[in-house]
This record gives C-alpha cells, sequence and structure tokens, in this order.
C-alpha cells in the first residue's frame, strides 16, 4: 500500500487525510492511513504548505541520503556512549557493593542469658542450611538437653547441617556422650579440640552469637548478636580453623561403654603418647619396665590391638578414656550443640 500511494502522491493525485482515513480524489484507500503515516516517517513525502490535502514525493535517493547520515550520527553517539559503560561500572560498582553488604547497625549487646537464649532460640528454629555451634563450656542438665533435643532433631531432620565444638573433656561426660550418640544417628556431626576455642553460634552464616570480650563492660554471661556480612564471615572462619584442627567423635555410638583402662594406666598411657618410651615412663613414675610393660599389655589385651607401642598410643590418643581423670569413669563436658552461647 505504502508503495501504490507513493506513485499516486508522486503522480500529483490529491491527498484526503482529515477524515480518519485517506481518499485519492474522492475514492477510499484501504489501509491508507497507515500508509500514509509509513511515508511520512521515513521523510519520503511530505504535506504542502499552502494546499491542504496536498502532498509533495521526495526524491528517494536524497531521503534515504539524509537518513544515512542521521544513523551514522546516531551511531556514532552510541558508540561514545558505550564508551563510558566501563567507567560507569569501575566507579560506582565499589559504592553499590558497599552498600549491599552493610547492615543498618552493628552488634547488638545481650546482657541476660534468657534474652541470649530466646534469641538463639528463634534463630536456629529459623534455620535453613547450617548451625555452627563451638561449645567450651561445662556439662549441661538433662531437663536442658531434653528441650534441645525438639529443636534440634528439628532442624537436622529439616535440611539443616549441624556442626558441634566440644573441648576433650566432653568425652568424658556421659551425659555429654549420650547426646552426641543420638544426634550423631540423626545426622549431626562432632568434633573435639584439646586448645581453647572461642564460644559461638552461627546460622546459616547471616547471624552470629558469641561471648562478650569487652573488658569492664557487662555482667557475666553477656554475649553479643551480629548479621553484619563481614563479621559473620571473620566469626565462622574461626570455626572452620578449629573445626578442621578438631578430632572427629568416632565412638559416640559406643558413648555408654565402660572404660577398659585403670588410672594408673592412664597415667602411663599420657606419658606414652608425649613421646616417652617404657623406660622413660617408668622412670617418671617410679616404677619399674617391666611394671609398665605389664599394663601397658593389659590394656593391648583388652582393647584387642596388635603386639606394638604404637598401636596402644594411637587408641588412646583418639579414645574418650584419655580425658578421665585419676579415679573417675566420666570427666565433665559442656553444653549441647545449638544451646545458649553463655
Amino acid at each position: 500500500m505504502a508503495k501504490d500511494l507513493y506513485r499516486r502522491i508522486a503522480n500529483g493525485d490529491v491527498i484526503d487525510d482529515e477524515a480518519g482515513g485517506v481518499t485519492i480524489q474522492g475514492l477510499a484507500v484501504e489501509e491508507g492511513a497507515a500508509g500514509l503515516a509509513e511515508l511520512r516517517a521515513w521523510g519520503l513525502v511530505v504535506a504542502g504548505p499552502e494546499f491542504p490535502g496536498v502532498y509533495v514525493a521526495l526524491a528517494p535517493r536524497e531521503v534515504a541520503r539524509r537518513r544515512l547520515e542521521w544513523s551514522l550520527v546516531d551511531v556514532a553517539a552510541r558508540a561514545r556512549e558505550i564508551t563510558t559503560i566501563p567507567g560507569i561500572v569501575d566507579d560506582l560498582g565499589p559504592v553499590y557493593e558497599q552498600a549491599r553488604w552493610q547492615t543498618p547497625q552493628g552488634s547488638q549487646f545481650l546482657s541476660r542469658p534468657e534474652e541470649v537464649n530466646s534469641l538463639i532460640e528463634a534463630a536456629v528454629k529459623a534455620a535453613r542450611t547450617e548451625i555452627l555451634a563451638a561449645q567450651p563450656g561445662g556439662p549441661r542438665s538433662r531437663e536442658h538437653l531434653d528441650i534441645a533435643a525438639a529443636r534440634d532433631i528439628a532442624a537436622v531432620e529439616g535440611g539443616v547441617a549441624m556442626r558441634t565444638l566440644y573441648l576433650e573433656s566432653a568425652r568424658g561426660d556421659a551425659l555429654t556422650r549420650e547426646w552426641v550418640a543420638m544426634m550423631s544417628a540423626k545426622g549431626a556431626q562432632f568434633r573435639t579440640l584439646a586448645a581453647p576455642f572461642q564460644r559461638l553460634v552461627c546460622v546459616d552464616r547471616r547471624r552470629v552469637f558469641f561471648e562478650n570480650h569487652v573488658p569492664n563492660s557487662a555482667p557475666d554471661n553477656a554475649a553479643w548478636t551480629n548479621e553484619d556480612h563481614a563479621v559473620v564471615a571473620v566469626l565462622a572462619e574461626v570455626f572452620d580453623e578449629a573445626w578442621a584442627r578438631a578430632d572427629v567423635w568416632h565412638d559416640a555410638p559406643q558413648s555408654t561403654q565402660e572404660s577398659i583402662t585403670t588410672p594408673f594406666q592412664r597415667s602411663i598411657l599420657r606419658l606414652v603418647c608425649t613421646g616417652l618410651d617404657q623406660d622413660a615412663a617408668a622412670k617418671r613414675l617410679g616404677v619399674s619396665r617391666r611394671t609398665v610393660n605389664k599394663e601397658i599389655g593389659d590394656v593391648r589385651a583388652k582393647a584387642g590391638l596388635p603386639p606394638s607401642l604404637a598401636a596402644v598410643a594411637y587408641w588412646f590418643g583418639t579414645s574418650w578414656e584419655r580425658n578421665l581423670q585419676e579415679g573417675d569413669t566420666a570427666a565433665s563436658g559442656p553444653e549441647d550443640g545449638a544451646s545458649a552461647a553463655t
């Protein structure tokens, strides 16, 4: 239609487009309005300045030349705009990233244990991916563990990964061993570390609870919580580093077993684990080498170990019995996995 209409205008036919359509010398032209609009948009026809309905057809080559010039000017402008894009990214990218990771407030101080426990309870219940708990404190009561059990089991069975770090002495606490055995069967992971570590609970690597270390600032059992991405990332890394150095709690399923070593045998084995041989251990304890060998042999027989000192030392070094104190059958241990940070 546009081509036919252009031909008629070029031949001098009078066009009437004031009635919402297009007529040529009184005859209606179907779809003429669209064709006329297209011709005018391209600049191929222009309305006569003196006579309504009179359109003038322009030379296609001239129109094409002008359109090409305008297009080249537009392309040049867009090319200049394109060259500014990397600079904009370089200038504003860091500003955006900084603002995106900022939180409206820093650490929140928690002065009361019940406030700490309440917030941790809510955070653990809302966990979606992971709970990290570093618990260097003492053992908890049966009542407290029963309360924590429903919450922690629900989290693990809901697909949340739970990792808990204890001090080595936890292996000697019967109640903690029972807790570890139960939660390990659900899929939770436990490790112990001989060296001191920071108490903290980190949920989904988005929020962390940690001990108060500001001197003279608060009563005992105070804590802090923080949702700043940088702070949470650093404390989660602190946990991961301690976790990598810790020993896996292999013997959780046998947590209710009785110890097979006597206090005297444990004294000998602790010295052996430090690198002393039978002679040096005997001298340290004021007994004969024969006595030391007899006690080591008794442990080896009870544990079903190969006939080597290294095998006995390795077994004792990875056993929960290494943490038993003289005359004890169980030693004290810390809190459960996702319990309060203070």
